[in-house]
């Protein structure tokens, strides 16, 4: 009798595969040491993300305005048709986009353990990585991943408190919104945690690390859980658009912060909704 794999192991398997392709780079010491990220830092990152609206130019303004009505039509208008479409019409185009896609991130979305023991495993393989090879990029990496990933939780966390919105699986409707309080779980819906965790990693591992052969596997997976999401009947597709923006623009711009070749213009010009691919 073969043993099926359980999906803590599929985690664990999968987060230091990624890990893998970017000890295809060379090894560099020595040339991080100049900004550590320590408690200092920390403190000075929480207070640079809240003022960061402040230094926000006419592209990040029209960015935000962008999802901002995007989302606000995806929650008055579009959420239960595309749950509908996606989720209860077999044969329909969203649902075999939403459903084939979604495959690739049913691991993650399995419970709330795995993204917690995924991003252990890709934490910990790129400090152990980093200690062995001796190198300070893969070990800031390490770093960076870590604190936008408690960032983005901690963030996500307060908005599902906030929001107090209905999951689709409980009929309530896109428009159930209850507001601030300790929710349930059925009623934290807003916004989406695995999605928020997923493009969290992603975002930090693709802004440090170029290659197509690392930005590839990395979105694709982060695609995967946004649609498992929806897939699953846990999440509307609002509430994934806004965990993916929170993932990406947080750990954005604390990549950004964090980047030792030019740490000052860095820490002043974030590129919030700027990704890059380098084939």
């Amino acid at each position: 009798m073969i043993m099926k794999p359980s999906v803590q192991t599929v985690a664990v398997v999968l987060a230091i595969l990624l890990v893998l392709p970017l000890l295809s780079s060379t090894a560099r010491a020595g040339d991080e040491d100049a900004c550590p990220i320590d408690a200092r830092a920390i403190g000075q990152d929480v207070e640079a993300l809240f003022r960061a609206p402040g230094d926000w130019d006419a592209g990040h303004w029209a960015a935000v305005g962008a999802i901002g009505a995007l989302s606000t039509g995806l929650v008055l208008k579009w959420d239960e048709a595309i749950y509908k479409q996606s989720v209860e019409a077999p044969g329909a185009f969203p649902y075999v986009v939403v459903h084939k896609l979604a495959w690739l991130g049913g691991w993650y979305g399995r419970n709330d353990l795995v993204p917690i023991i995924t991003f252990g495993s890709l934490a910990g393989g790129l400090a152990i990585a980093g200690a062995a090879r001796d190198d300070d990029r893969l070990t800031r990496t390490a770093g960076i991943v870590t604190e936008a990933y408690l960032f983005t939780a901690g963030i996500t966390l307060a908005l599902k408190l906030l929001a107090g919105r209905s999951r689709p699986y409980t009929g309530d409707g896109a428009k159930k919104w209850r507001f601030i309080g300790f929710h349930k779980r059925d009623t934290r819906s807003f916004p989406s945690g695995h999605t928020a965790s997923a493009f969290s990693m992603a975002t930090v591992v693709t802004k440090r690390h170029s290659d197509w052969y690392v930005q590839l596997p990395a979105w694709t997976l982060a695609t995967g859980v946004a649609a498992q999401r929806i897939d699953s009947g846990a999440h509307w597709a609002s509430d994934t658009l806004i965990g993916a923006v929170i993932g990406y623009s947080v750990s954005a711009f604390l990549t950004d912060r964090h980047s030792c070749a030019n740490p000052s213009a860095a820490a002043n010009s974030p590129s919030y909704f700027t990704v890059g691919f380098d084939f």
